[in-house]
């Protein structure tokens, strides 16, 4: 079967060529064939004689999860979620002359211009013989009517090109949380972001292994971010009526210069798992995942799969407005 075409960029992998890329140490490790090694999480599995998990490709998500305080449920269309603005707080640009930091709003689908929806809930597209960007571990705030609602992992995959931020690059290039919480939990400080990856073991086409990418990292900063740029917002900025989501990095100690959160993310074939909880372990919410138990109460999760796809630049119905980005120059 022919491969999807995606108008996507392009997504950064693990690699020592990058001083900021620090190898992660090993949460969790699996062998679909059976036999598996021994790390913590997989010790406890064996001790309960329980197999491993053989994997597929998951199925578009189609709700959202919101948490509630009391421990309830609801469930969000993604058709709906989907049609929220979106803007980042671009941390790296330079504030305007009042002091305020720059906002982008990331292009919606809009048929006339020719942009397409770039959400996904569930993978990243990565076209063949892409380059790769770099990922942000992110904290989200959903807003209706000016007022901060819920809270929720995000990542920021912007790629600089032909003199502009690229993050709508076509279908499934903007990774969105599926589960939200109450935004109380962030303004206490009580909540952490901790992100994994995982990857196929080197030379084996069943091997796979998690690492962290960062745990436990505080969002205090983040928060204080967005509650700024809420209470004096920039010209471009117009969140006053319905539902946005605005978006801010989380710093990674260690990770670059001024301790930027640029971190390493998983190649074609993996996974990426962020949560924002207060769980003394995050990584055993892997474990949880993979069995099914999600919408953990006090838990937001971010989560997708990395899926190789056909280059969108070679295709003859390239809309314009991705033309710059896939074809420079032309």
């Amino acid at each position: 079967m022919r491969a999807p075409v995606a108008l996507l960029g392009t997504f950064t992998v693990l690699s020592t060529a990058h001083g900021f890329i620090v190898r992660p140490k090993v949460v969790h490790s699996r062998r679909s064939g059976g036999a598996e090694r021994t790390c913590r999480a997989c010790s406890r599995r064996q001790a309960k004689g329980q197999p491993a998990i053989e994997r597929e490709r998951p199925a578009e998500r189609q709700f959202i999860s919101i948490l509630s305080a009391d421990g309830t449920e609801q469930r969000l269309p993604v058709a709906s979620a989907s049609s929220f603005p979106l803007w980042f707080i671009d941390g790296d640009e330079q504030v305007d002359d009042a002091g305020r930091k720059h906002v982008t709003q990331v292009p919606g689908p809009n048929a006339e211009l020719g942009w397409v929806n770039p959400r996904s809930y569930s993978e990243l597209w990565v076209p063949e013989g892409s380059p790769a960007p770099a990922m942000k571990l992110c904290l989200g705030m959903l807003m209706k009517d000016g007022v901060p609602r819920y809270v929720m992992p995000m990542v920021d995959l912007v790629v600089s090109k032909g003199g502009r931020k690229w993050r709508n690059r076509g279908l499934n290039s903007v990774p969105v949380a599926h589960t939200w919480e109450p935004v109380e939990r962030a303004a206490a400080g009580s909540v952490f972001l901790s992100a994994y990856a995982e990857e196929r073991v080197e030379g084996s086409e069943t091997d796979s292994m998690w690492g962290a990418i960062a745990e436990k990292l505080p969002v205090t900063d983040a928060f204080t971010d967005i509650v700024s740029v809420l209470a004096d917002p920039p010209e471009e900025l117009d969140i006053g009526s319905g539902f946005h989501v605005l978006v801010a990095e989380v710093a990674v100690p260690g990770s670059g210069p001024g301790g930027s959160s640029v971190v390493a993310a998983a190649r074609d074939g993996g996974r990426v798992r962020v949560f924002l909880s207060d769980v003394s372990e995050p990584a055993d919410l892997l474990d949880l995942e993979e069995m099914g138990k999600g919408g953990i109460r006090g838990v937001a999760a971010l989560g997708f799969d990395v899926v190789s796809v056909a280059n969108g630049g070679e295709s003859e119905f390239l809309p314009e407005v991705y033309r710059p980005f896939f074809k420079p120059g032309e």
